[in-house]
């Protein structure tokens, strides 16, 4: 089973905020392993929609991310 915060939203969100530690301040811009960082933290975002979905398991979990306005 899953716990509440993940299904507030805020697991994966922490988690994609975690590639803070890869994203290289010096040459700012995107790179793969940063992505959902610099998408969260674009001054840009102005809303966040958040989905999650379980396989019939619960074993897996399934998340999609809508960002407004889309793009960083």
């Amino acid at each position: 089973m899953f716990s509440t915060e993940c299904l507030l939203g805020s697991s994966p969100t922490n988690s994609w905020y975690s590639e803070i530690s890869s994203y290289n301040f010096g040459s700012p811009g995107f790179s793969s392993s940063t992505g959902h960082f610099t998408q969260v933290i674009w001054k840009g975002s102005k809303q966040l929609g958040i989905g999650i979905a379980f396989t019939s398991d619960n074993r897996t979990a399934y998340v999609v991310a809508n960002y407004y306005p889309p793009g960083n």
